[in-house]
Parts: structure tokens; sequence; C-alpha cells
């Protein structure tokens, strides 16, 4: 049966993939950002998994190294080379010690390096370019729909597709008794998935006005919200807050259908499993007490104990750790104070700089092989190693030193520079735009969660890559910019009506 589902899932991508001329770009687009990791075979230990994905990156690099060699032209971008360069050297550095680091080198050049500059090379076209952008779109909705399942019907569509057992298979606490959809990953990535998703689709909403689009967007919210992952919810409202501070109406006017979709969907979800409401409250609750716990208090007004009038021995003193807003017992783990163990994984940076490794890190996988500390003042006051990561910018930091630190900063800083100097040339919402606002969404992800290499990510700065290379080498686009001056049609419209009707 779940093969079944699959099938209707992934079988119109599939067909609409084969329908084009260069298909196998289409469908490493669409599947290699959501397919699972258990979808793969151990060939030998000291090498990656091999998975689907990778399957898919190796058959596409199979047409390109074709195309390179008949027309003899190769080029990777300078970032790219010093980025990529950066990773490898310390990887080579990391192998003296570890002999997992030839894990780390194949999937630097094969699932990270190699994807950017496929789609660098093979998209020839903005015709393409957006067909690529809505293969990414189509394995959004598909996976959403694996992850509603997930959480409304306790139905795991994906695990028809596991073949191995990784640390992905991990499925977290559930959520007021309800499972948090995972799609094909788990709960926190899974969120961060479709936050960061939510930007090409309303990329692809502001340019083509098709509410195909708002479908889309109301089916990834939904998924969002069935994931009850509360950075994710922040970092995407707090994205999205900016775009309205900076465009007013205009983005309200373009997200009324899909979050009237969003919400009808919803209240549709909720004749199936009632909890669903009971459970979107609560974390909405914790999510406040998330934003008003990290708001630094008030000094103290309290009287003076000098003063034995003011005294108030019977007043019990304020619990500065008690949330603001009172959860359910069911709610799960961590519900009280959600900020607190991911700020006290910083601990960990400090323990590494105090080890000597500074520089270069502990190396990769240094969270498995326990090579992590973390110091919990509230709770042990001592010392200990990580039985959890999901900050990402601390395991950057801890596993790759302040060089490859330095180095992912250094890509981040190249692509926002380049979209800054360039937003004006793809309309009101073009692409350069949409990659500026990922970019501060991608660091909040990594600051309250852990996102930091997901295949999406590497997918899109590839399609960046390609979009700055069409950029120069085609003539722009003649597209009217209409959001820029919406009513300046309106009344030219009844300028020339009255012209006709008073010559």
């Amino acid at each position: 049966m779940k093969l079944l589902i699959l099938c209707a899932l992934f079988a119109p991508i599939i067909y609409m993939a084969f329908k084009q001329k260069k298909w196998y770009l289409y469908l490493m687009t669409a599947f290699v950002g959501i397919l699972p990791e258990q979808f793969s075979v151990r060939v030998h230990d000291s090498l990656p998994l091999l998975t689907g994905s990778r399957v898919l990156i190796l058959l596409v690099a199979a047409f390109w190294l074709y195309e390179r060699i008949k027309t003899r032209r190769f080029s990777v971008p300078k970032s790219l080379w010093i980025y990529f360069g950066v990773n490898v050297a310390l990887a080579l550095f990391h192998l003296f010690f570890d002999l997992d680091e030839i894990k780390h080198i194949a999937v630097l050049l094969v699932e990270r390096a190699l994807v950017m500059i496929l789609l660098k090379d093979m998209i020839e076209s903005r015709e393409e370019f957006e067909r690529c952008v809505d293969f990414l779109i189509l394995g959004c909705c598909a996976v959403s729909v694996i992850g509603i399942c997930q959480t409304v019907f306790d139905y795991d569509i994906a695990s028809a597709l596991h073949l191995t057992e990784t640390m992905s298979s991990i499925i977290l606490s559930p959520r007021m008794g309800l499972t948090r959809a995972y799609g094909t990953f788990n709960a926190i990535s899974f969120g961060c998935y479709l936050s960061m998703m939510l930007l090409p689709i309303y990329y692809r909403l502001e340019k083509t006005r098709l509410h195909r689009y708002s479908a889309a967007f109301a089916l990834t919210f939904s998924a969002l919200i069935c994931t009850f992952t509360r950075s994710a919810w922040l970092c995407v409202a707090a994205v999205f807050f900016f775009i309205f501070l900076l465009r007013r109406l205009k983005i309200i006017k373009r997200l009324i259908p899909g979050v009237a979709m969003a919400v009808a969907l919803c209240l549709l979800l909720c004749l199936p499993q009632p909890k669903l409401m009971s459970a979107f409250v609560q974390t909405g609750r914790s999510v406040i007490n998330t934003v008003l716990m990290a708001i630094p208090s008030s000094p103290s007004e309290d009287p003076s104990p000098s003063d034995p009038s003011a005294s108030t021995p019977d007043v019990p003193e304020k619990d500065e750790n008690k949330p603001p807003l009172e959860l359910d017992e069911e709610f799960g783990p961590n519900g009280s104070d959600p900020s607190y163990s991911r700020m006290a994984q910083w601990s960990a940076v400090r323990y590494m700089i105090g080890e000597g490794k500074l520089l270069a890190g502990y190396g990769y996988n240094a969270f498995p092989e326990g090579k992590l500390h973390f110091y919990f003042d509230r709770w042990l006051g001592e010392w200990e190693v990580a039985k959890m990561l999901d900050v990402g910018l601390v395991a950057l930091m801890t596993e790759f030193g302040l060089l490859g630190t330095l180095a992912h900063a250094g890509l981040l800083v190249y692509i926002a520079i380049y979209c800054w100097l360039h937003r004006r040339k793809d309309g009101a919402f073009g692409f350069y735009r949409m990659t500026l606002y990922s970019l501060p969404l991608y660091l909040l992800l990594n600051f309250l969660a852990s996102f930091l290499y997901a295949e999406l990510i590497w997918l899109l700065w590839g399609l960046f890559y390609a979009y700055s290379r069409l950029d120069k080498e085609l003539p722009p686009e003649q597209t009217p910019v209409v959001d820029e001056q919406p009513t300046s049609g309106i009344f030219e419209t009844i300028r020339r009506k009255l012209c006709r009707k008073f010559p």
C-alpha cells in the first residue's frame, strides 16, 4: 500500500521530467533534496552510503561529463574553488588522525561541489532555470503530503524506501500525543526544509501570479505546522515579517489565497485528527514562551530590604525559569525552557578552544564519535559528552574550526554581496532578492536548529550560480515590473477613456 501511495506521489513528477529533454537534470532537482538517507546501500564501512540521491547526482554527472568532453569547456567559479579548497585541505589534515575523513572528502566533492557545478553548467536558458525551481517545488509538495500523513494518520509512507538504518531513523518525541511530521528527514530538519522552501514558492508566485503556487504554499505551510518545530516557526515568521515591512500590502495581496487555503486545509485535517488543533495551540504557546524568556528582564523595582515597612516575607520568590504561559502536561519534553539547551551547546566551542583545536576543529563526525562536550550549569554543573547536537553553527565551528567557519562565512558573504549589487535586475521579487532573504533564514535556522549541510542548500546555491551565469550571458528579460507602480496603469486607463469621451 505504501509503495502504491509513493508511486501516486512520485510518478507525476517522473512523468513530467521525462517529457523534457534534460529529464535527468529535473529528476535530480526534484528528488535529491527529499530522498531519505535510508534509501541506500552500504558498499563498504570506510565509504559513504550509496544513497538514491548520490546515484542521481552521478547519473547527471555522466551526462555533464559527456558534454564537457565534447565542448572542452570546464569552469568553476573562484568562490567555489576557495570554499571547497579550504574544506578539502582541512579534511586532508584530519585524515592523518581519522580515516573517516575519506567519507567527508567524497561527500564534499560529490554531494556538494558537484551538485553546484552541475546546475551552473547544465542550465542553459531561463526557461530551464524556472523549470528546475518548479521541480524543486514539486518535490516539496510530495514530501509535504508524506509529512501530513505522518501526523494526521500516524502513517509513514516513506518507510517503504528505508533499506538501511541510519541516525536519521530516530523519531523525536511526540507533541500532545501526535507524531511530529518528519517527512523523509527528522522533525527538526523537515521543519527547516519546509521553512526554506516557502521562499522559492513565494518567488514563483510573485513571478507568475498562478494559483498553483498558492496551493503549493498552503500545502508546505500546513506540513510545517505539523512538524511542531518551534525554531522553524520562529525563523520563517521573522523573515516573512521582514519581507512584509519592506513590501507592505504587496505581500499580503499575493499571499491571501495561499494563507486562506492553508487555514482551510488545517481545519480540514482537524476532522480526522481532533488533537491537531490543541497541538498547534500548545506549540504556539511554547513559541511565545521562547520569545518572552529570551527578552532580558527589567531591573528589579523591589523595595529596599532596609525598609522594615516594605518587607513582604509571605510572597514566594519568582521562578526565573518558569514559562509565562503554562503548557499542557502532554506537550512533551523541553517545553518549559526550550532555548536553554541550545544556548548551552555553545559551550562546546569553549571546550574545543581549551583543547587547542581552534584553527581546524575536531574533524568530520566529531559529534557521533563523542568528541564534543557541553556544560549545563543548571543541571549537572560539569562537562559531559554531548548526547545531542541541534545547533548547526556549533557543529560548523567544532568540526572545522576557525578556518572552516571563515570559509563558510566567506561563501555566504560573497553570495550576499553579489545578490545585493544585482537585486534590481530581475523585478520586485526576483531570484536575487529571494536569495538575499534565504541567507538570514539559513543563519537563523542554524542558530536555533540545525540545517547546515542539507541537500536543499546546495541545490539553492547551485541555482544561484546558474542564475548569475545566465544573467551575464543572456540579454535581460523584457518583463515589466508591475509591482513597482501598481496604480499607474489604472490612472493611464482612466485618462485614455476621458480623452476618448471628451476629445
